[in-house]
């Protein structure tokens, strides 16, 4: 074969190559959404601007993989009823970051979404909710997301929610003066019917709650308001704090000191003799002592 001929034959292979990498890689959407935008190709959106007031949703994602990087702009509603910043349903890998969220009934909602990560956002003066973690309808969870880092104040009821759903890391994440609890989990009305199984496996760690009626509220089987917290199978709280709140957990002992939902609560002081004589039981069932005594 003559050198000509091997010359464009690599030249051939470098841009077949090329092209298939720029399919494979992420895509950049180079133009702002706008109010009751749908994002149907994966990659990032990055805002360059505010969007809102929207009177309806903000955006809503129709694809998988996709990451909303607010950049410091806000999403803002008109406080309509059943509207939503930005909301989720049954597409996995969602990223949210860095967005200030509104004047929504919910700001951030997932439903049936798997691997999604909300972080560095704060949702403020929402009607309900100010980040949502629920099932569908046929209640298939949601599983397996991390909610960390955000801020959550002054929403009509909860900061944030977790419902039916399972295997989520809820940290290091701070409600103020939200109107009912700073964290609920909830969705005892499926579960204790036999509609589906009860959330189980979530961990909710180093969070803060300040001002609400309810710091932490955990009614996720024991019937609403009861805050018996049995939750079926090992929910874990740990080194979360509370303050100012009327109530500052509900069942007790959900934030400050260490518990598992369903097991069995003890002081601090007991705790770390527990701790002491027997530590292969407390790894065993995956318990952890705070290191951050009750604040009140």
């Amino acid at each position: 074969m003559s050198p000509s001929w091997k010359r464009a034959l690599l030249l051939v292979g470098v841009l077949t190559l090329g092209l298939t990498l720029a399919r494979l890689a992420p895509v950049a959407h180079a133009v702002s959404p706008g109010c009751g935008d749908t994002i149907t190709t994966p990659g990032t959106v990055t805002l360059t601007s505010d969007i809102g007031p929207c009177a309806g949703n903000g955006l809503v994602i129709g694809a998988s993989v996709v990451v909303i990087n607010c950049a410091g702009y806000s999403i803002t509603g008109t406080n309509t009823p059943d509207t939503f910043g930005i909301s989720d349903t049954g597409y996995n890998g969602l990223t949210v970051e860095n967005c200030a969220i509104s004047k929504f009934s919910i700001g951030i909602l997932l439903v049936d979404v798997w691997h999604g990560t909300i972080t560095g956002n704060t949702a403020n003066g929402n009607g309900n909710t100010g980040i949502a973690v629920d099932s569908d309808a046929y209640f298939d969870q949601s599983e397996y997301n991390l909610i960390s880092g955000n801020t959550v104040e002054n929403n009509g009821y909860y900061g944030i929610g977790l419902y039916v759903s399972s295997y989520n890391d809820i940290s290091s994440n701070t409600a103020l003066n939200d109107g009912s609890a700073g964290i609920i989990m909830g969705g005892w009305y499926a579960c204790i019917y036999g509609v589906t199984t009860c959330s189980t496996g979530n961990t909710i760690q180093d969070n803060r709650a300040d001002g609400q009626e309810y710091g932490f509220n955990d009614e996720s089987t024991g019937g609403l308001g009861t805050g018996s917290g049995t939750s079926g199978t090992w929910n874990t709280y740990y080194d979360n704090e509370c303050h100012g709140n009327t109530v500052e957990s509900l069942p007790a002992g959900l934030c400050g000191a260490w518990n598992e939902t369903g097991a069995p609560e003890f002081p601090f002081g007991l705790a770390l003799l527990f701790l002491l004589l027997f530590p292969a039981l407390l790894v065993l069932r995956n318990r952890t002592l705070s290191s951050k005594p009750l604040q009140v």
